[in-house]
């Protein structure tokens, strides 16, 4: 992975002239040591967010140093498998993905709504011959989520500065039409249901 990845959450309500509920933002941050202590933290935070938009550098700073959190994204290949016999691996154990389309928590749960749908048409199937049928109903869609999830978080976190203009352009130009039929993808009852057995 080129440049480490970095979740800043600032979990606290702050009033710049409007309530926060709280923060979260997925960015580079160029830090591999492995390590932040508290004080590392707010530095690699400043250098990253300084000329953001208010009130990002503001909340930096007005949160107490044990208040700001950074949590680094590891990245994995999308699964070639969900099961080996009579073994089964569901959620992030499963299909762990980056946090870019929100949907780590929603395949788990589909997970579990996909299991229970599946051994609802095979009430009489051993555990191999079910976790077989839940696959082939789960990990086409998984991997998709999983490899885009990734991409996109590339791309929003990119340090190129053209690449990140042209990313710019085209979010500003892209129809909201697009936008939301793309989202459905991942995030509509109408995916979820698509997958489920007959």
């Amino acid at each position: 992975m080129e440049g480490e990845r970095a979740v800043l959450a600032h979990p606290q309500q702050v009033d710049f002239g409007q309530r926060l509920a709280g923060l979260a933002v997925v960015a580079r941050v160029g830090d591999s040591t492995g390590r932040t202590g508290l004080r590392d933290r707010r530095d690699i935070l400043r250098r990253r967010f300084s000329s953001w938009h208010p009130p990002i550098p503001q909340l930096i700073e007005a949160t107490a140093a044990e208040g700001l959190i950074v949590t680094r994204i590891f990245d994995r290949r999308p699964p070639a498998h969900l099961r080996k016999g009579p073994v089964l691996l569901v959620g992030d154990a499963a299909h762990a993905m980056t946090p870019d389309l929100g949907q780590g928590a929603c395949q788990a749960i589909e997970d579990g709504a996909v299991l229970a749908a599946c051994a609802a048409r095979r009430p009489n199937a051993d555990p191999a011959t079910l976790f077989e049928a839940f696959e082939q109903v789960r990990l086409r869609r998984v991997r998709r989520i999983v490899r885009d999830s990734y991409r996109i978080g590339r791309m929003a976190t990119t340090p190129s500065r053209l690449a990140a203009g042209g990313r710019d352009v085209l979010t500003r130009l892209m129809p909201e039409s697009i936008s939301n039929w793309r989202l459905g993808m991942y995030a509509s009852s109408e995916a979820f249901h698509r997958q489920l057995p007959d």
